[in-house]
Order: structure tokens, then sequence, then C-alpha cells
């Protein structure tokens, strides 16, 4: 039935809604732990040794920029993880470009800035730029050509927001039920659940929907 299958391909496109926020809040989240993680260093490597400018001040901008890096290439790296079976090739180059940006990272600021354009370059002719060429062409794009998808597409509309934090709720909810449901006991658990949530909306139902009526014949 195709009006079926159309179903289950919206519904499995809905629940891929919140993806995107969760990949870039974790990603923030992983950058704000490790500035928290790494500042600390600043004021221990300030006492062993105070004569140093180097620990004044410049040492928290390495630290943030440092931790930016680091998240962004570990960030990569996951998401290229994560492609290895879909998207082999997209995959490659995102764990390459991350791989040397945690390898450059070592270096200093010049090694991180030199690393900063090349991943830049790399990502325009490989995302942006080997694309245009093709579309221009009138070509069929080769298999070694992926695209990112939209994990770091985000709406900057409330709505969108309240739709995919709604979404992930459902689905979270959804799986918590089949795992409380293969224990033993659990989907009676959950039945009883259920029964009694059934029970207190429908009284709710009625104190909201019978209260006045019942107020006025007593």
């Amino acid at each position: 039935n195709e009006s079926k299958v159309a179903e289950i391909r919206q519904r499995e496109e809905s629940s891929l809604t919140p993806r995107p926020y969760l990949t870039v809040g974790g990603g923030c989240l992983y950058f704000i732990g490790l500035i928290c993680q790494f500042t600390p260093f600043c004021d221990v490597f300030g006492l062993i040794y105070p004569g140093i400018e180097f620990f004044h001040g410049f040492c928290y901008t390495f630290v943030i920029l440092g931790s930016f890096v680091l998240a962004l290439c570990t960030f990569l790296f996951v998401i290229g993880l994560c492609w290895s079976c879909t998207r082999p090739w997209a995959a490659i180059v995102l764990i390459a470009v991350g791989l040397l940006g945690e390898l450059m990272l070592f270096g200093g600021i010049v090694s991180i800035v030199i690393w900063t354009l090349v991943a830049i370059g790399i990502f325009y002719i490989y995302f942006k730029w080997a694309p245009e060429y093709f579309d221009d062409k009138q070509k069929e794009f080769p298999g070694w050509l992926q695209d990112l998808g939209n994990f770091w597409q985000l709406s900057s509309s409330a709505d969108e927001w309240k739709k995919a934090a709604a979404i992930g709720g459902e689905n979270l909810g959804a799986e918590s039920r089949g795992l409380v449901g293969g224990f033993p006991g659990g989907k009676w658990m959950l039945q009883q659940g259920d029964e009694a949530s059934q029970a207190i909306q429908e009284a709710k139902d009625k104190m909201s929907g019978q209260g006045p009526t019942q107020s006025g014949t007593i």
C-alpha cells in the first residue's frame, strides 16, 4: 500500500526532527565542558611560573581556542564514525579533517590557523564546489561525492523548537516503554500505568466538564 509506505516514511522523517538540535547542542556542551576542565591549569601554571607573562592572560585565550578546536575535531570525528556505513566517503573527509586538527592542535596557534584554512578549503571543495560543478555540467554525481545532510541546520523559529522537543519527548517515551516492557513484569507495569493515567484524565474531564452542573444540582 503506497499510502501506508508514505505514512511510515513521513513518520521516520519527523522522528529525525530533533537530531540537528541534539547534535549541535551536544557539541556545544562538550566545548563548555572542555573549557571548565582546562581553565584551572592556567592558574596552576601561573603559580608554578609566576614570572612568565604567557600565563597572565594568553593562557586563557589559548584554552578557549584550543577547546573549541578540540571540540570541533572530536565532533567531526564522531559524525564521521556515525556516517561510516551510510555516507562512507563523506565520513572519510570528516574523520581525516578531525584527526588532522587534533594533531595540529599540539603545534600552537600557528598550527591551528593553518588547520583552519586547510579545513575550510577541503570542506568548500568537497561539499560546495564539486556539487555545483557537476550541477553546472548536468552530470550525475559520482559515488564518492556525498552531501552533509541536515544535521547542522537549525531553525530560529520557536515553533520548530517546540515541535522538535515534543517529537524528542515522544521518541524517548516510546523507547523507554520498549525498554521497560522487556523486563519481567514490565508489560503489566505499563498496563497499570496506562490505566492510572486514563483514570486521572477521566477525573479531570469530569471536574472540568461536569463540575458546574453538579454544583448547581446540589
